[in-house]
């Protein structure tokens, strides 16, 4: 699915449920349960906060899994960055560029005239309400 931005450009979207604020992958007490989890989400609390710089990896320091007792060691004693930093930054990068990528490609669909409304796109649809649902023979 695809929608306009503010800006005009066309981004993809997910539809996560049908209706205003419902996420059918998230139960009652806020936590996910869909099988595919999310680049953003596996790979948090490292993020790219600046889009052009993306050689600086930030970390979201409040992030409950942060921890100075046990896990994967990020800066050694001696204040070297330790492999995983390096593995996530990595990561981010790639992942920048394939966005980076993506928007390429959305901007080409748009210039060539190949993105139509939902509504206008559902062939033999009946429009009831905010659902297309599809026409009975």
């Amino acid at each position: 699915m695809f929608f306009r931005a503010q800006d005009g450009q066309f981004r993809l979207a997910v539809l996560l449920g049908v209706e205003e604020s419902q996420n059918l992958f998230v139960n009652a007490a806020g936590l996910w349960e869909g099988v595919f989890i999310p680049a953003r989400i596996q790979h948090f609390p490292f993020i790219i906060e600046d889009d052009s710089l993306p050689e600086q990896l930030s970390v979201d320091e409040s992030c409950s899994a942060l921890n100075v007792d046990s896990g994967i060691l990020l800066i050694d004693e001696q204040g070297e960055l330790q492999q995983r930093v390096y593995d996530e930054l990595q990561f981010m990068q790639d992942y920048h560029k394939e966005i980076a990528g993506t928007e390429l490609m959305l901007r080409q669909l748009a210039e060539l005239d190949l993105f139509v409304p939902l509504s206008e796109a559902v062939t033999g649809g009946v429009p009831t309400g905010d659902l297309i649902q599809p026409a009975l023979n």
